[in-house]
């Protein structure tokens, strides 16, 4: 197994990533991927500790996680499928609602995408009702049939038609 830490590769062995941002499900719950260039010390900052905001924007096909992060630019966004996991043995227990006061544990990690170099980890609490609606679905994308080419392809269409301010705006949900 290998251990994230910041100083260490995000990969064993890479010593680069592909730049942009990426919405991981891992065992532990959502893993926001931040690859970016040459962070500054200003961007290192604020993915460390900025303030942040979520929204969650859903179609039939996919979710496209949005996130501001004070600081660190405007807002940003993820398209993402749980179905992407199928076939690759991982599984998830969907069973437990997530009760009053509790949440998803969203690990956020900086990497700087020419050296593969983790610069920062950070582990925020998502709001019980941000985790609810982004628990919620997950739950109707596993009820739906999937096709990655058609989930590729919905990215690009909805990459032509809109800004991912106008992604936020469509948002069904946002906290």
């Amino acid at each position: 197994m290998h251990r994230l830490e910041v100083g260490g590769l995000f990969f064993p062995n890479q010593t680069k990533i592909q730049e942009g941002a990426y919405l991981e499900y891992t065992e532990s719950g959502p893993m926001l991927l931040l690859a970016v260039g040459n962070p500054s010390a200003k961007e290192v900052e604020a993915a460390r500790q900025g303030p942040l905001r979520f929204a969650l924007y859903e179609t039939d096909v996919l979710l496209w996680f949005l996130y501001h992060i004070e600081g660190f630019g405007s807002w940003s966004d993820c398209p993402f499928s749980i179905r992407l996991y199928d076939g690759q043995g991982k599984r998830f227990d969907w069973s437990e609602e997530i009760v009053e006061g509790t949440g998803l544990a969203l690990s956020i990690v900086l990497v700087d995408a020419h050296t593969g170099i983790v610069k920062t980890l950070r582990l925020v609490a998502l709001p019980t009702v941000f985790s609810r609606e982004f628990r919620a679905a997950i739950l109707r994308q596993l009820e739906r049939p999937f096709s990655a080419e058609a989930y590729y392809r919905h990215i690009d269409q909805t990459y032509r038609m809109y800004s991912t301010d106008a992604l936020v705006q469509r948002a069904q949900f946002r906290s």
